[in-house]
């Protein structure tokens, strides 16, 4: 008994520092979230729900990867994993989401190298998924021509036909400097690896649905999907350089300047910047809540 309320009491600590983090940095104000989440429209809902499939797919992915590389794992337990670690993103560090995965999945007996496989596989496969839409996007906005755009493109294809010793070089490259992954063979092949590529894709996609319709609830009509996707994707890439725990600060500020863009008005590209985080936090909660109650369902079902 002693040893179940130490357990729950940090856990419920850490998903307070968690929260306590997050407000922290983001400095919401209040007033004005809440009368939006009140006063909005089913746009908004429906991109709500629309982000929270996204991150399903997104944990979905994951999984797949690990039993691809290893031993297998339950689907619905891994995306359980998944999202009871997400929240400790927002503690400073910006690793400890991972660090509650490695932790958890180390409890069902798969092992710690097949771990760092799939870490390592899922975020080249999350940057590449990604780029390909901040890619779409720069050439919406001008930014590069239908050169670059070409050379993408190209490169892309290189890497299909050359998989195999593009993999080695980046293999030697991941091994020499980043200390944790030294031991840690590239195992995915070509089939699976772009296999979980178009998986990612399509997930970004269905992220892209759910920013346009956020957009569109706030009353922006004039950006289109792609840009749309493509804002999403580039905010998050960039926001891997911000020093604060979730690309917290960065991220906001790319959307900020990229809405602008289009409509010229500073502070509701502000208004767009701050509702998008508590919209990605609510999806979270809702994913979180959706897994953790079917699962207590499933086991009270079970025992009866």
């Amino acid at each position: 008994m002693t040893k179940k309320v130490a357990i729950i009491s940090i856990k419920s600590l850490l998903i307070f520092a968690a929260l306590y983090f997050m407000l922290v940095h983001v400095k919401l104000p209040f007033a004005e979230v809440l009368y939006f989440l009140t006063h909005t429209n089913t746009n908004f809902y429906v991109s709500v729900l629309l982000f929270t499939a996204f991150l399903m797919l997104q944990a979905w992915i994951w999984v797949q990867i690990l039993n691809d590389s290893g031993k297998a794992m339950p689907w619905f337990k891994g995306m359980m994993i998944y999202i009871n670690s997400q929240f400790a993103k927002y503690i400073p560090g910006g690793f400890w989401n991972y660090l509650g995965r490695i932790y958890y999945t180390s409890r069902e007996g798969i092992p710690l190298q097949t771990q760092l496989v799939t870490l390592l596989y899922e975020n080249i496969l999350l940057v590449m998924a990604a780029s390909v839409y901040a890619v779409i996007l720069a050439k919406l906005t001008g930014m590069i021509g239908f050169a670059w755009l070409a050379v993408f493109v190209v490169g892309l294809a290189l890497f299909f036909f050359y998989y195999q010793p593009v993999t080695g070089i980046l293999e030697k490259g991941v091994h020499r400097f980043i200390k944790k992954f030294r031991h840690v063979p590239m195992t995915l092949t070509r089939r699976s690896f772009f296999t979980y590529l178009f998986y990612f894709l399509v997930s970004h996609m269905v992220m892209g649905w759910a920013f346009w319709l956020l957009l569109v609830s706030m009353g922006v009509h004039n950006i289109g999907f792609f840009y749309a996707a493509g804002t999403f994707a580039a905010a998050w890439l960039i926001g891997l350089m911000s020093p604060l725990p979730g690309g917290l600060g960065v991220r906001e500020g790319i959307i900020v300047f990229l809405i602008g863009l289009v409509v010229k008005d500073a502070a509701l590209a502000t208004q767009i910047s701050i509702i998008a985080r508590i919209w990605n936090v609510i999806s979270e909660v809702l994913f979180f809540l959706i897994v953790n109650g079917a699962y207590h369902l499933r086991r009270r079902w079970g025992h009866q």
